[in-house]
């Protein structure tokens, strides 16, 4: 077991909190941007799965789109 004497004890402690609170700061940059990733990867999967259920409608959509354009 070890054993500090009052001073070397808060100062180790100290540098501990400073370095958690660093840490810390850190980690929740971290998941900031993790989130923000996670909705853009969201919203690309919508437009992609749209642009897909489109794609298959196909003519339908084409047949609407050239018909307004005559009018």
């Amino acid at each position: 077991m070890l054993e500090y004497s009052l001073t070397d004890a808060e100062e180790l402690l100290s540098k501990n909190r400073s370095s958690a609170v660093t840490s810390l700061g850190q980690i929740a940059h971290d998941l900031d941007f993790l989130r923000d990733q996670m909705t853009i990867t969201e919203v690309t999967m919508a437009r992609i799965y749209n642009w897909d259920v489109r794609r298959r409608q196909g003519g339908a959509g084409q047949k609407e789109a050239e018909g307004a354009k005559k009018e």
